[in-house]
Order: structure tokens, then sequence, then C-alpha cells
């Protein structure tokens, strides 16, 4: 009525005869709530992506759904080339897996919060870092996945420090 533009869903259909019905409804309220909830998912999806230090969600699929970019400047991985845990695992620990393959299989069934301990990762470049992991559940997709983010501090440095000072 006064000229101000809205989002609308027409729906027009046939009656009887010669006749349509034509209904206009306000959608503004759900095109606001939807674009509220782009935007959170793109706040969250940032937050992961930029944090400060290595973290990555997976499902219990096995599916790697996100790495930070300190993930993949550490180790020298990207997404692509890390797209299942099958396949970090295989990267990262070689031929000593078993010990993060055990720990991995157990981080689907969490209800909150627990650290899983250091490891011994290799990179890309061949170079032995050493994390310390913490996994934490997180909620389940809509298709029923379970989801877990894992954060690993690189103490690499610290524990070379430490080795230094026994010596």
């Amino acid at each position: 009525k006064n000229g101000t533009p809205f989002d609308a869903e027409l729906n027009i259909g046939a009656i009887k005869g010669d006749g349509l019905v034509c209904i206009i409804r306000d959608i503004s309220e759900r095109k606001h709530a939807e674009e509220a909830l782009r935007e959170s998912e793109e706040r969250f999806r940032c937050a992961i992506i930029d944090a400060p230090f290595p973290i990555m969600i997976h499902a219990d699929n096995g599916e790697v759904l996100h790495i930070s970019n300190v993930w993949t400047e550490i180790s020298g991985y990207t997404h692509a080339e890390i797209p299942t845990m099958a396949d970090w695992i295989e990267k990262a620990y070689r031929e000593n897996s078993q010990p993060a393959r055990a720990l991995i299989e157990t981080v689907y069934r969490l209800t909150k919060p627990r650290r899983g301990g250091e490891f011994r990762i290799q990179t890309k470049a061949g170079e032995e870092r050493i994390w310390d992991f913490i996994s934490a559940p997180l909620a389940a997709m809509p298709d029923g996945r379970r989801m877990v983010s894992s954060m690993a501090m690189d103490i690499t440095e610290r524990k070379h420090a430490e080795e230094t000072l026994q010596n």
C-alpha cells in the first residue's frame, strides 16, 4: 500500500470456468530469518577456518567437513588432500596409525570434550610435529551423522625445549 517492497510468495490456481485464484503471501520475515541463518553459518565457518590453531570438523562417516587454515599451514595438507579421516591418518601417522585410529573411533560417542593426548604427526614435507589433541562433540547433522571438533596445539617447540633442558 505504501510502496515499500517486500518478499512475496505467489500461488496461482485455476478454478472452474475461466477463473483464476491468486494468493500472495508476505514472506519477508522468513527471508530475513534465512539470511540471518546464512550469516550465522558464515560466521561459524570463518571462526573455524580462521581459528588461530589447528582445528578439524569431521563426521562419524569419516568425512572431513572443515579444517582451519592453521591446520593446513602446519601440516601442509589441504582439505582436498585429506577429505576423510582415513586419508588424514594415512598421511599424518603413516606406520604409527593404530593409536590415532583407536582414539578417533571413540570420539563420535563423546558427550563432552575430552583430551586425546599427544601425537607425533608427519607433515606433507616430512617434518615431524607433536600435536596435543582435544575433541568435542557437536550437534548432529540433519542427516543424523554425528560431528566432532578436533583441535590441536602444536607443542613441538615446547617438547624440544623440555628435551634440551633434560640433557
